[in-house]
């Protein structure tokens, strides 16, 4: 399936710490942790040795080669000649190195190729290619051309400077050099894939003005300076191979349970369209599929319409699923419904029942069973009047208890009401029971002494057993308390 073909590659990028990487193992038992290999090349170019003696001596392809402990280098050097004329007075020398990297406890640091060029050769063309081993991240070839710095005309017009680094110093391209893996773990396997990547950092010129060596010959290095940690590059499997199939078949189950269901919905509507239309242009698997899903029993009677007995003569398509009456010769056929089938079977008379099983139940005639039809539809009527009556009762029974529950919060409010009522009444008696004490108190004469009556006619006495005092308004017959003064 399409989905089956997807990429199922997971994939991740780190830096991990050179100490944590493992060691390769080959087939024939040996050990190897190396980093691809590099190619480094320059040509050099000085001019052609026919201009005098001296310089016979000097444009000589006399090339030193150096490297350092993390590489394994092979040179070859070769002088190349120009195919144009004009450029005869020019000669071409090429040094190819072929470097393998060691492990990774000896590839780290500054690793450093040298060369030994005589001094005429002041211009250099160098090469530096990594080896593959990676498909996403493709080699690189770092080019450029190497030459003294220009002096400045006006502060020397007449002055050139060369090249003149020496072994201890030397003119340094200086190259980042990164250690990277490639460990592929897909379809159960484990392979490692090892090398490196270049970047190009400067050059460091050592040259000076109208000077050359004492020896007669300058040193070039291409210094790959090596990082401490390792770019690692992870593939694997997204999902095994029993996690794929398994995906597979579960989609595949979910399309044939799709499928299933429109089959169904497409088979309903069909017949459903077919239905519509007169019985004589139906299909006959759409007839026995109707008939089959609504218990239709196609029966017919196999009396051609004679004669005696139940009366019953015609043949045809009975629709009910009771069994017709007998009829004229007593016996009976019907058709089988199911699909293959729809040869008339002869229903042989029942025999007796055996001793030991009751006979079976005789036939209904259509008279009984339209009665008891009609009698269980008056009892099914009956018992939904029931239901409905129940039912309403039920509601009304309900009504009349939130009415009555509504009816003793009303009247637990008034009981509330009439309590209240009856302490404010308690209290008023109270009162009206003191100022009674009071008038009496008035009346008394010998309890109490009459001090002074004002204008109003207010007649103020003093009881003589509390030496209180209070007021009596003949008029009103009014009592009251009043403070001492």
């Amino acid at each position: 399936m399409v989905f089956y073909a997807d990429r199922n590659t997971s994939e991740s990028t780190s830096l991990v710490p050179s100490a944590s990487l493992r060691e390769v193992d080959h087939n024939n038992g040996t050990t190897e942790n190396s980093f691809g290999s590099l190619n480094v090349t320059i040509r050099a170019y000085a001019p052609s040795s026919s201009s005098s003696s001296s310089a016979t001596t000097t444009a000589r392809c006399d090339f030193l080669q150096e490297f350092t402990t993390g590489l394994n280098c092979t040179s070859l050097v070769t002088e190349e000649k120009e195919e144009k004329e004009e450029r005869s007075d020019l000669r071409v020398c090429r040094v190819e190195m072929s470097c393998s990297t060691k492990s990774s406890s000896l590839l780290r640091g500054k690793q450093e190729v040298l060369f030994g060029l005589p001094d005429t050769f002041q211009t250099i063309e160098y090469y530096v290619t990594n080896s593959f081993w990676d498909d996403k991240i493709p080699p690189i070839t770092i080019r450029s051309i190497l030459t003294p710095e220009r002096p400045n005309p006006a502060l020397a017009p007449s002055s050139s400077r060369v090249l003149v680094g020496t072994q201890a110093n030397p003119t340094t391209i200086n190259i980042e050099a990164t250690r990277s893996i490639r460990n592929d773990t897909r379809a159960g396997r484990t392979c490692d894939t090892r090398g490196l990547q270049l970047s190009w950092i400067d050059e460091q010129r050592v040259d000076a003005v109208d000077a050359g060596t004492a020896k007669g010959r300058h040193y070039v290095t291409v210094a790959f300076h090596v990082q401490s940690a390792t770019y690692q590059r992870m593939l694997g499997d997204q999902l095994s191979f029993e996690n794929r199939v398994a995906t597979v078949l579960t989609y595949m189950l979910s399309v044939i349970a799709f499928l299933a269901t429109v089959k169904k919905g497409v088979q309903v509507l069909v017949d459903y369209m077919y239905r519509r239309r007169s019985l004589s242009e139906q299909p006959e698997d759409v007839v026995i599929r109707h008939n089959v899903l609504n218990e239709v029993a196609d029966v017919a009677n196999g009396n051609g319409g004679g004669g005696g007995g139940g009366g019953g003569g015609g043949g045809g398509v009975v629709g009910d699923i009771e069994m017709p009456p007998m009829g004229g010769g007593g016996g009976m056929s019907f058709i089988n419904p199911m699909p293959g089938s729809r040869n008339l079977v002869s229903k042989k008379r029942r025999s007796s029942a055996p001793a030991f099983e009751p006979p079976p139940p005789a036939p209904r005639r259509r008279g009984e069973q339209q009665q008891q039809q009609e009698t269980e539809a008056v009892q099914k009527k009956s018992e939904k009047i029931a239901a409905t009556a129940e039912y309403r009762q039920q509601s009304e029974n309900k009504k009349m208890k939130q009415q009555m529950n509504e009816q003793q919060k009303q009247m637990n409010k008034q009981q509330k009401q009439i309590n209240e009522q009856q302490k404010q009444i308690k209290h008023l008696m109270e009162i009206v029971a003191g100022l009674t004490q009071v008038k009496l108190s008035a009346n008394d004469d010998d309890e109490n002494e009459l001090i002074q009556t004002n204008e109003n006619g207010v007649e103020i006495y003093k009881v003589k057993a509390s030496g209180k005092r209070f007021s009596w308004n003949p008029a009103t017959d009014e009592t009251d308390w009043l403070d001492d003064v």
